[in-house]
């Protein structure tokens, strides 16, 4: 079990204004989404979301301050949908923030609708996603909002690369979906089949050395350094990453520049994102990079292909990770090292010593849940024994209108003051399978700082850290973080 306790202000959720019209508008961008069938793992063909008629959506830019302008068009068979602009803020603008039934209606087939969405002073490296059902595990692509200041105070490096980390499954997302929420029969999706970088990977090995569609290959040349912007963009899998040979330098979190801390591995969930350095320095040749799922029974590995410049030809054309033998698999460890990273000067802010408030949300997943006015029981996960239920029209619009406190239980928002220093204490409680498992907290519209850590029920009457907890003496602003699975 694991209690963390982010300290965050939230802006009033009333407060809009309108948009400067004097702010610089990034050049208009369409998404379209629609259905196809895919087997970017050489596997079997599914049905599957594309945008832009690609399996990764197209990589956005913008430079700080500007505001990005997309239009997507929905031109699905039958399914609503809406985007998310995962890490940004959006002050002036909360409606174009794109959750589905909370900040907007979805867009219906057939449908357009365009976001207009300020980038304001926050600049790094972020993505958008499908904001509805399982929708996520295809619609997403990166957004990348730069800043020459901000990047000339990180270490320097010649090129960079993107990529982004994926899981695949062999069943559609629509039949997942009626499997979770079915009743009684319950459907768990299990662990994926498949691992992508970049929307490619290998399914057991099944896809054909030599063929560079099937593998995201990064092009290197020795002797420079590249900046690999990762993000986390699975639905499921929590992440571990590694070159062989090759060292990662952690320079940004979320969006956040931090201190050069050098790792042999990555750790990360779904929805963050880091930029690492990585140094060429090792003999022109080539490395599988591999991505491995921790936290959760073993799964598949996925693959990219590190490729130097000038390698000999022999090796390339030769070799294949089913004759690799990939990096060890590393040890499961609580909170990794993200105690020791610690934001960029000037880029961090004091935290409180003391919250105004407390809000305790303990987690589960319950197998005899039942909603209000019903006798049938469901499997459901529960924050604060409540299984949450979109309210008859978006949440947004019930604020607009001051009738919150008329939403039923399983609808109802916390309410924050503005400037209010609220202490969140996320309780992970074991399962209906007693299992205590990692969980990753996303949070819209602002940054947290993760304070504390430990296993064991939250007592809130200690007024300092217990012996066993983890403090983070110089907290780094975020806005995914993971409740680890302490077993106690």
């Amino acid at each position: 079990m694991v209690s963390i306790v982010p300290d965050f202000r939230l802006p009033v959720l009333l407060q809009v204004s309108c948009l400067n019209s004097l702010t610089k508008t990034f050049s208009p961008t369409e998404l379209n989404i629609t259905n196809n069938a895919v087997s970017p793992d050489c596997g079997p063909t599914v049905p599957a979301l594309l945008v832009n008629g690609r399996f990764n959506g197209p990589t956005l830019e913008a430079n700080v301050g500007e505001i990005i302008e997309v239009t997507v068009h929905n031109k699905l068979f039958s399914e609503g949908t809406s985007i998310h602009w995962h890490g940004l803020h959006l002050r002036d603008a909360p409606y174009y923030d794109g959750a589905g039934k909370i900040t907007q209606d979805l867009i219906p087939p057939g449908k357009s609708f365009t976001y207009r969405i300020p980038t304001g002073e926050q600049s790094g490296t972020y993505f958008y996603h499908a904001h509805h059902a399982l929708q996520s595990q295809q619609i997403h692509g990166a957004l990348i909002i730069r800043d020459p200041k901000t990047d000339s105070q990180l270490p320097h490096y010649d090129e960079e690369r993107i990529l982004e980390f994926s899981d695949h499954w062999h069943k559609d997302s629509t039949t997942q979906l009626v499997g979770l929420v079915a009743n009684p029969t319950f459907t768990w999706i299990g662990d994926a089949q498949s691992l992508l970088i970049n929307g490619k990977g290998p399914f057991n090995g099944t896809c054909a050395t030599g063929n560079s569609q099937n593998w995201t290959t990064i092009e290197v040349e020795q002797g420079k350094t590249y900046r690999l912007r990762l993000i986390g963009s699975s639905t499921l899998g929590y992440f571990n990453f590694e070159i062989p040979n090759h060292n990662l330098t952690i320079v940004e979190a979320d969006g956040i520049p931090v201190k050069p801390y050098t790792v042999s591995r990555l750790e990360i969930n779904s929805g963050q994102r880091y930029s690492v350095l990585l140094k060429a320095d090792q003999p022109p040749s080539v490395y599988w990079a591999s991505l491995r799922i921790l936290w959760r029974p073993a799964g598949p590995t996925g693959f990219a292909l590190l490729k130097y410049k000038n390698a000999p030809n022999d090796v390339v054309t030769s070799a294949q990770p089913s004759f690799v033998s990939p990096p060890s698999k590393p040890a499961e460890s609580i909170e990794w090292i993200l105690p020791k990273l610690e934001p960029l000067k000037g880029h961090g802010k004091t935290v409180p010593k003391k919250a105004d408030r407390e809000i305790v949300l303990e987690s589960t997943q319950f197998t005899n849940y039942t909603y209000e006015g019903s006798d049938t029981r469901y499997v459901r996960w529960i924050v604060n024994n409540v299984s949450f239920t979109f309210p008859p029209r978006p949440t947004y619009f019930h604020a607009l209108e001051g009738s919150l406190d008329k939403l039923p239980v399983t609808s109802k928002p916390y309410h924050i003051k503005h400037n209010e220093v609220v202490d969140f204490i996320f309780q992970a409680v074991t399962s209906a399978g007693g299992v205590c498992e990692a969980h990753p907290w996303h949070i819209h519209g602002n940054y947290f700082y993760e304070i504390e850590s430990g296993p064991g029920k939250y007592d809130p009457k200690l007024t300092t850290p217990a012996s066993n907890a983890t403090h983070f003496e110089n907290p780094l602003p975020r806005d995914s973080i993971t409740v680890f699975p302490y077993q106690v």
